[in-house]
């Protein structure tokens, strides 16, 4: 069998996501599936124009952007199976949401 395998010394030059990304690769961050398992609150709904501004700038962006915003917002660059629907917190599940 022709494996491949990474030098010790070569894995310590990679960051903590550089790691997780070689190891999972990419996350496929479906927009859409995003945006229909969020929860607005304080006023926002699906219609508010903050809302909609802030999906067209997520649809706009590219795939390695989506995925740094899902880290950033998350604490993940990796989505569970399930998709965003099956978003966890420490206490459960926790899905995504947009407030003021």
């Amino acid at each position: 069998m022709g494996g491949r395998f990474i030098d010790g010394k070569d894995i310590d030059a990679l960051e903590p996501r550089e790691l997780e990304l070689l190891v999972c690769g990419m996350a496929d961050v479906n927009v859409e599936d995003w945006r229909g398992h969020t929860h607005y609150q304080n006023g926002y709904d699906d219609r508010s124009r903050t809302v909609q501004d802030f999906w067209a700038v997520v649809r706009e962006m590219s795939g390695d952007q989506r995925v740094r915003l899902l880290e950033f917002v998350t604490g993940s660059s990796r989505l569970p199976v399930q998709g965003f629907q099956g978003l966890q917190g420490t206490h459960g599940p926790c899905p995504f949401a947009l407030y003021k």
